[in-house]
Formats: C-alpha cells, sequence, structure tokens
C-alpha cells in the first residue's frame, strides 16, 4: 500500500492565507483586548485592530502606521494576484511585484514592533517573536484565549 499525497489538492493560495490569518487575528485579538481590560468590537474589523491595539499599549503612532501599511499591503496583493492571472509586460509584472515586496516587509515591521511590545507587556521571552512572524494570527488567537498567557 502506497500513500501519496496529492498537493494540488491542499493547495491555499494567497487570498485564501489571508482570509484565514485575517480571521484568527480577530478572534486572538478580541481575547486579547477582554484580558487588557478593554471589550472592543474593533477587534474583528481587519487592520483597524492593529491601530487599536497601538493604542492600547501605548504606541498609537506605529499602530496606525502598521494598519495604514497592512491595508496597502492587502491591496497590492490582490492587485499582484490578479495582474499575474492575466497576462501582461514582464517588466510591468516585475516593478508591481518589487513594490508589492516593499510595502509587505514594511507592513511586516511595523506589525512586529507592535507584537514585540505585546509581548514584553506579558513579561513574555522573545523566543515567543518565532511564532508571531511565523503564524501571528494562530498565535494572537493562542494568547487571546489561553488560560496561561495573563496580562
Amino acid at each position: 500500500m502506497e500513500f501519496e499525497i496529492n498537493i494540488d489538492k491542499i493547495n491555499i493560495d494567497n487570498l485564501q492565507y489571508i482570509a484565514w490569518s485575517l480571521l484568527f487575528t480577530a478572534i486572538g485579538l478580541y481575547g486579547l483586548f477582554i484580558k487588557m481590560g478593554q471589550k472592543s468590537r474593533l477587534a474583528f474589523l481587519p487592520y483597524v485592530n492593529l491601530a487599536k491595539l497601538g493604542d492600547m499599549i501605548d504606541m498609537p503612532k506605529t499602530g496606525i502606521i502598521a494598519a495604514f501599511f497592512g491595508i496597502i499591503d492587502f491591496g497590492a496583493n490582490s492587485i499582484d494576484i490578479y495582474l499575474q492571472n492575466h497576462l501582461m509586460d514582464d517588466t510591468f509584472l516585475m516593478t508591481i511585484f518589487v513594490v508589492y515586496i516593499c510595502i509587505h516587509y514594511i507592513y511586516i515591521l511595523f506589525r512586529t514592533i507592535l507584537l514585540n511590545r505585546l509581548r514584553k507587556d506579558f513579561g513574555r521571552k522573545w523566543q515567543w517573536m518565532i511564532p508571531f512572524l511565523f503564524v501571528p494570527g494562530l498565535t494572537l488567537a493562542y494568547w487571546g484565549y489561553s488560560k496561561r498567557i495573563q496580562v
């Protein structure tokens, strides 16, 4: 008996990944907001929740910048996917791709600054930044609803 995995059947595209990540982030931030004493439905608004988080951890400008670049990152990703599906000039596609990568890394930088401050406020070690970098939505969901993580 052979065991075979067909990768084509479990393929997740970029927009599906972003949607799941936003969902887990919203759920986790809602739990964190409750733990921090502010029950806010803003946790369920994508990217606006980062601005609210920045406000709650005394970094409002960083939160607004992260939310701004998060929205632009989502739009640029959507445009990039659309353009890749419609044959365009390679030079134009490469230019769009380079701009998208720059925006994406600026967004990741500011989101990481926020999550690092959150980690420090919760008194956690630097090792928590590894899951925050690779699976931030799942990590926030764990932090929001785990009894082991306290403010």
